[in-house]
């Protein structure tokens, strides 16, 4: 396979994992003939395996979080562009700063269940939990069974992902149809 058209997604949970795993890598594979490889960590795991060496065989690196994310101390960011300047720009262990090689860091507005809800409306209202709304759609109480019946939705053609209802996924399609 060859290296430009190989690119890695770097995301913070498993219903993201199962994203790309059970539908997305597919979907990307099938229309845009780009091979992804999704892989769940933390920043410092992340920086940690780039200094390693673990990832130079990628054309691209997008690193994906959650506006929303909350864990060990991060910031519940409200703005995009505040989480983009610190993930970047900062030195502390739970950021990117200056990894060594060039990444695109996508921030999830606001969270990945806001994609998968691009189904059925324009998803880009950042004070809505868009997981609770899956949960109820798709009558379960955890992220990862919801992402996996959404997949199973998608596969079978019920469902259909619009891009266009949520510009976080709009932008990282963007940035990701260039690596084709």
């Amino acid at each position: 396979m060859a290296k430009s058209h190989k690119v890695l997604v770097y995301v913070e949970g498993k219903s993201e994992v199962i994203f790309f795993k059970q539908y997305f890598n597919k979907y990307i594979k099938d229309n845009y003939d780009i091979n992804i490889e999704c892989i769940e960590g933390d920043i410092t795991s992340f920086k940690r395996n780039i200094q390693r060496g673990l990832y130079f065989d990628y054309k691209e690196i997008f690193v994906l979080r959650d506006l929303k994310t909350e864990k060990k101390g991060y910031i519940n960011y409200y703005c995009i562009e505040n989480m983009k300047n610190d993930f970047t720009t900062k030195r502390e262990k739970r950021f990117l700063y200056n990894i060594g090689r060039s990444y695109k860091f996508i921030v999830v507005s606001n969270e990945i269940e806001s994609w998968a809800l691009t189904y059925k409306r324009e998803t880009n209202n950042r004070s809505e939990c868009h997981y609770r709304e899956m949960y109820t759609e798709f009558n379960c109480s955890k992220k990862t069974l919801c992402m996996k019946r959404y997949t199973d939705k998608l596969k079978k053609e019920e469902l259909k992902f619009e891009i266009n209802n949520n510009k976080s996924f709009k932008y990282f399609m963007d940035k990701l149809i260039l690596c084709k």
